[in-house]
């Protein structure tokens, strides 16, 4: 933003009238005026039209503010830091009263906004009450459980193996699976002559393991079939199994390491077995209060509305006055991100929609509003909200000043968030992972064999994710949109967006392997498989300013540049004629 607009929004309202100031004296109360002290007290910080400023008060609210707030940066001046801080808690004050003193706090956004942010405080509340009276797990629990289930917390022997498989369709003819056998001869006389195993894996594999050059992980006797055990288990760590031939092909395995069997100790577990256990026992805590509240409150909850797609006018949620029908919780559904949509099973992201709703009911019905520390909380929530409200319309006036030059100046300055990312329109069909370990491979079977087939056009691929597909897009034929491919990666693991980079427009891939970041082990398990089909792909650009000009309005509204902010602190502390005892601070 340059010096002219600067100056010209600074000196905007200079002319504000005093009898604002004097409703803000009349609002606050509680401060006594302390301007133009010519000695003031040592605890003394400031003194407004709003009264005086403590340094406690300046402590307090310091101490309020995010940890990474509450005391300077490195290299920043002590001194400097507390100034700001205390011109920070000066502004917040003064937005606040002029809120309170101005229709602002009666508009539809600002009456919306509040009454969303007041029932999600007592909707937590609520949920938090119940889980504070059902959740506690003792010493006596931890040690139950590590010994009945010792299997989770040490391990038999166990081997870390890589693999090159090449495959060979099963009913090939004996010639095809000859030069197939060859080829993967050659490989391993590569390996024999020293070349490295992963990247060999890596170029040449055809499994899904490929991208991790070849491996496979962890594994413990009786994970893979009889045939393949009792190669991996016969070598050493280092050592390079012959050829192994399976009805879908050949393999050569390599033993990374063998892992000696392990045990944990309770001690040496109970952080994270607390945390689990915490976790699980919250879960089944949560859905206990959900049933609970459809049971006393006369709620109508039907999830299989949504789950067997009964029609868009079916009623999902029902409670009071209101109603929620199919459409409007797809509607709901449809304006989450693409991770959001996947993060949880779609059975429970019902069980959270509607226990979310009831909670804000019950939070109603046990009148949380007025226990003491509950009303302080919304009445800090309303003040946040108040002086958010204030500031905007601070910026949405400074947008009437600002000339069209200036706009494209800022328009300039923000590139980055007016820029359109790459985006890829996709198709998905995804396969999940039955329980027995053993069947996986399945899967990823029956998904090449299927892609195989829409490659030929003999089935399509709209029509068989509608048939089989898990995930949530099947009801649109697998149509996800446009989506970033780093969304995608979130949620399917991270060798997802190069596979589906490597596509051509039209092309449908090889089933590509979902892994689901585990955050409490930090690794990912594996979920299940997925064919991706890419249908369209779109650069990144810069949106020019006329197609970008309202989102560019918006954005200044949202957040202002940080010459802008700076020039509203100014205007609103001298319109309150603030005066700072440095020496105090």
């Amino acid at each position: 933003m340059n010096h002219r607009l600067r100056h010209r929004y600074v000196s905007r309202r200079a002319d504000l009238p005093r009898m604002c100031a004097a409703a803000v004296i009349v609002i606050i109360g509680v401060f006594s005026l302390g301007c133009g002290r010519s000695d003031p007290s040592p605890e003394l910080v400031a003194t407004s039209d709003l009264g005086q400023t403590t340094r406690a008060e300046l402590d307090a609210y310091i101490m309020s503010q995010p940890e990474g707030k509450r005391k300077p940066l490195p290299r920043q001046d002590p001194q400097d830091w507390r100034r700001e801080m205390l011109r920070e808690l000066l502004t917040a004050q003064a937005l606040e009263a002029e809120a309170r003193s101005s229709d602002l706090a009666e508009t539809h956004e600002a009456r919306d906004l509040l009454a969303a942010r007041r029932d999600t405080v007592l909707a937590e509340t609520a949920e938090a009450l119940w889980i504070q009276q059902h959740v506690n797990i003792t010493d006596d629990d931890l040690r139950t459980y590590h010994e009945n289930y010792p299997e989770e917390f040490g391990h038999d022997e166990q081997v870390r193996v890589r693999h090159i498989f090449l495959r060979v369709d099963r009913d090939a003819p004996a010639s095809e699976r000859q030069a197939v056998r060859q080829e993967i001869e050659a490989l391993l006389q590569q390996v024999h002559d020293g070349a490295d195993f992963g990247e060999l894996a890596a170029a040449h594999s055809q499994s899904e393991t490929a991208a991790l050059q070849g491996l496979i992980g962890k594994l413990s006797r009786g994970t893979l079939a009889p045939v393949i055990e009792d190669v991996i288990w016969a070598l050493d760590e280092g050592e390079v199994s012959e050829i192994v031939e399976t009805p879908t092909g050949f393999h050569i395995f390599k033993v990374d390491d063998r892992l000696p069997a392990e045990q944990r100790s309770l001690e040496e577990v109970s952080g994270a077995l607390t945390r689990r256990l915490t976790r699980e026992a919250t879960e089944v805590a949560l859905a206990n209060y959900l049933n609970e509240l459809l049971e006393i409150s006369g709620a109508l909850f039907n999830p299989e509305v949504i789950l067997e797609d009964r029609g868009p006018d079916a009623l999902v949620f029902e409670l009071e006055d209101e109603l929620w029908t199919a459409s409007d919780w797809w509607a709901r559904f449809d304006n989450q991100t693409f991770f959001a949509q996947r993060e949880k099973p779609l059975v429970d992201q019902l069980d959270r929609f509607a226990l979310s709703r009831l909670a804000i009911w019950d939070g109603r019905y046990q009148d949380l509003a007025s226990r003491p520390e509950v009303a302080q909380h919304l009445a800090a929530v309303e003040q946040a909200t108040l002086i958010e409200l204030a500031m905007k319309e601070r910026r949405r006036a400074a947008v009437e000043q600002i000339s069209i030059e200036d706009l494209v100046a800022y328009w300039e300055s923000q590139r980055r968030v007016f820029q359109q990312p790459k985006l890829y329109e996709l198709r998905i069909i995804t396969r999940l992972f039955p329980d027995d370990p053993k069947l996986w491979y399945g899967v990823f079977e029956d998904l090449r064999l299927l892609a195989a087939e829409i490659r030929r056009g003999d089935r399509d691929f709209a029509e068989e994710a509608v048939r089989i597909s898990d995930d949530v897009s099947a009801r649109r034929g697998g149509d996800v949109g446009f989506v970033r491919l780093d969304s995608v990666g979130q949620w399917a693991g991270p060798n997802i967006p190069k596979a589906i980079a490597a596509l051509a427009e039209g092309e449908v891939s090889d089933p590509l392997l979902i892994e689901r970041f585990i955050e409490n082990r930090f690794t990912y398990g594996r979920d299940g498989y997925m064919l991706v089909m890419l249908e369209e792909v779109q650069q990144p650009r810069l949106l020019e300013f006329d197609e970008a000009r309202d989102r560019v309005v918006e954005h200044y509204i949202q957040t202002g540049s940080p010459e802008v902010n700076a020039g509203i602190q100014n205007e609103v502390l001298d319109s309150i004629h603030t005066v700072i005892y440095e020496a105090n601070l």
